[in-house]
């Protein structure tokens, strides 16, 4: 009953418990309110300020000990023969004349 009319009388063509069509959709409904901010958490202490950019290279360090000594290497190639004809004529002109 609303607002002291009288009821209507509403007529069913269907049997009763039949299900009938489907109605049509409403109209959307307001949006709902925002609800209560939070309870404030408690203050810190502000952090240090990072910075994205590396600084540049530090000075050279002092250079380390030195490392156990390596093993013998291998037996290189032979070299190239010798030219007797320098060496000779440079041992005549060393030699006093006489």
């Amino acid at each position: 009953m609303l607002d002291g009319a009288e009821p209507q009388n509403l007529n069913c063509p269907t049997y009763g418990g039949v299900l009938g069509t489907p109605g049509h959709n409403g109209l959307p409904g307001r949006d709902g309110r925002d609800g209560k901010d939070g309870a404030i958490g408690p203050k810190v202490e502000k952090g240090e300020s990072g910075v994205n950019v590396q600084g540049p290279p530090g000075k050279v360090g002092p250079p380390g000990p030195a490392g156990e000594k390596g093993e013998k290497g291998l037996q290189g190639l032979p070299g190239f023969p010798g030219h007797d004809s320098i060496s000779d004529s440079l041992k005549s002109e060393m030699q006093p004349a006489t």
